[in-house]
This record gives C-alpha cells, sequence and structure tokens, in this order.
C-alpha cells in the first residue's frame, strides 16, 4: 500500500518526530510510506500533519479531484477535518469534539500517541529520595534548545547542588538521560509525551499554541505540574515535586496514560480501512 505524508517542518520539531515515528512503522509492517513531493505516483492514503490551511486545502483537492483518501494528524479540531477520510489525534479528549460524519475514522486519545517504539515497554521510572538531578529539554528545534540553555542556568543559580541535564543525540541518549533524572522540565508537546511514557515526573512548558490543550487536560488530572511559558515560576512545582510520593504518584499516571504503541493501534486502524488493498 502506498502511504505518502505531507510534514509541517518549519514550526518545531514535533510534527517531524510523530510522523516519522508513524512513517517507520508502517514501513516495517510492509508498505510503501514516502514523503509526499506532489509526483504522478498517486497514494492510496496521503497523511497530513501541517497546519497550514493551504496545505490542508490541498489534500482535500486531491480527494475530490484523485479519489485520494486523507489522513490529518491534528490537535485543534475545526471544520476542515470534516473533509477528511481519517483524523488521529493523541490528546485527552476532553473539550475538544469533533463533527465527525459518516464514514468517517476518528482515533481520539493517548492511546493514539505517536511516539518511537523506543519508549514502549519501558520499566517503571527509579524514585529516588532527593532531587538530584533536573532534565530540560525544549524541543529539538533551534529555538527550543536555546530556551532550555536558559531555564537551566536560571534554575541552577536557585538550586545549588542539583545537576541540570540537557539531552544531545538520538532516542538512545535522551531516554539514557531520563533514566537518570528525578525531574524533567519540557514543553507541553511531544517531549510531554516521552516524558510521560519514561514515568518521568514532569514540568511542563506551553511553547506553541497547540500544545495548551495538553496543558489544560493533562496537567490537573494526570501527570505534572502546569506553568504558563514565563519560566520566573518554575520554582513551586519542582518544590512541590521534591516530596518522592509525589513523583512516584506522577511517574505511575504517566506511565498508565501512554504506553508508546499509539504507531501500532494507528497502523492497524490504516490496515483495516484499506483491507485488501495492495
Amino acid at each position: 500500500m502506498r502511504i505518502a505524508f505531507l510534514i509541517d517542518e518549519l514550526h518545531g520539531a514535533g510534527h517531524k518526530v510523530r510522523s516519522g515515528a508513524l512513517m517507520e512503522e508502517l514501513k516495517q509492517a510492509g508498505h510503501d510510506a514516502y514523503l509526499y513531493s506532489g509526483d504522478a505516483l498517486v497514494p492510496n492514503l496521503l497523511i497530513v500533519d501541517s497546519y497550514d490551511e493551504r496545505a490542508r486545502m490541498g489534500a482535500i483537492n486531491h480527494r475530490l479531484l484523485d479519489g485520494i483518501q486523507i489522513c490529518f494528524i491534528d490537535d485543534y479540531g475545526g471544520p476542515l477535518n470534516t473533509q477528511t477520510n481519517f483524523i488521529v489525534n493523541g490528546s485527552i479528549p476532553l473539550g475538544l469534539e469533533y463533527d465527525q460524519v459518516v464514514g468517517q475514522t476518528v482515533l481520539f486519545g493517548p492511546q493514539y500517541c505517536l511516539l518511537r517504539p523506543e519508549f514502549r515497554d519501558l520499566p517503571p521510572h527509579e524514585i529516588r529520595p532527593k532531587v538530584e538531578r533536573i532534565l530540560v529539554t525544549m524541543g529539538g528545534s533551534p529555538e527550543g534548545q536555546e530556551l532550555a540553555k536558559q531555564i537551566a542556568q536560571n534554575l541552577a543559580k536557585e538550586m545549588p547542588g542539583v545537576e541540570m541535564v540537557i539531552p544531545f543525540g538520538g532516542t538512545d541518549a535522551m531516554l539514557d538521560s531520563m533514566s537518570h533524572c528525578d525531574i524533567a522540565i519540557c514543553s507541553a508537546g511531544m517531549s510531554l509525551y516521552e516524558c510521560l511514557a519514561a514515568g518521568l515526573p514532569t514540568v511542563a512548558i506551553q511553547t506553541a499554541d497547540n500544545q495548551r490543550h495538553n496543558l489544560d487536560t493533562l496537567c490537573p488530572v494526570y501527570a505534572m505540574e502546569a506553568l504558563s511559558s514565563n519560566v520566573g515560576y518554575l520554582m513551586w512545582p519542582i518544590l512541590l515535586m521534591e516530596d518522592p510520593d509525589i513523583r512516584q504518584a506522577y511517574s505511575l499516571r504517566g506511565q498508565q496514560l501512554i504506553d508508546g504503541y499509539g504507531t501500532q493501534r494507528v497502523r492497524v486502524a490504516i490496515e483495516k480501512m484499506f483491507e485488501g488493498v495492495r
């Protein structure tokens, strides 16, 4: 089956990370999954991970003119989604609804969060008596990396003796850093989901508009203390999480919420929709 991806790489690295994870899952299952370039090879399914309205409207036009099935990976909801065959949203389904149409498949909830396979079946996170290391990650963009450095520098002044860890490298390096840290401070996008899957108690910071829903739904109920993008208010949730019992509770809730199998579930749903297509 031919499955093309149209990915927004201009607005943060999260789109590329989650769509890349799904693309790799599809390839491993034997499907022809590739980045869409508008060439003559017409895919069976076009997956759009972009908030550029021109990209979304272009995909809808392809559906109408060429009969291509289309899928939006979404965070917001909204009227354009009624024109798709397939919607994937890994957020908590509270306060965000879709006007689902007949024949449309909607996969909505954290069980469909698109993480890399390295985040599956992770062991429980070790909760140490004291906070000794704090992981700081604001995503993979240059702006995010610079913000992480600023936060780490500010915290180091307030918390002498506590090591600030800014991960560099691939997934293995990130997981290794997570396993050796006691708390994470991260942006409320894909980095947040990865920390939850690893069981790392997390302070989340909104760095993009599409992260607001994560803060509103994940933070009060499930796994972490929420902040606005004002880093001046970092200390009170960190002080709260000096309590190992609170960190233990947050760690368990995070891994109960995110198990890392979202890409597999989405792949199975796609295969079911296209059963019999090669």
